[in-house]
């Protein structure tokens, strides 16, 4: 009978837990959506081609770090771009 508070309180500091966790998930979802993925891919496949077409042999001298660096910052800035578009449209027509 004594150990009856003792579930209830460890049953709550469960769930407290899991709702925080699903809380963040939640929230981490939102912000992968409001990133637009799917152009993002889109807009990441035409960079890579044109960064392999304007490599000077093709794959003879393809600089595999570099066209990494500047797919991470395509990335970037296509996403904080979708962001911002994102925000202003909200602001705009409420």
């Amino acid at each position: 009978m004594a150990t009856e508070p003792t579930i209830a309180i460890l049953n709550g500091a469960y769930k407290a837990q899991q709702s925080r966790t699903s809380s963040f998930l939640s929230r981490l979802s939102d912000y992968w959506a409001l990133t637009k993925p799917e152009v993002n891919f889109l807009i990441l496949i035409n960079t890579f081609a044109g960064f392999y077409l304007a490599s000077t042999n093709g794959s003879v001298n393809f600089h595999s770090l570099l066209a990494f660096h500047t797919l991470l910052g395509t990335l970037l800035v296509a996403g904080g771009t979708a962001t911002l578009n994102q925000n202003l449209s909200r602001n705009m027509f409420r």
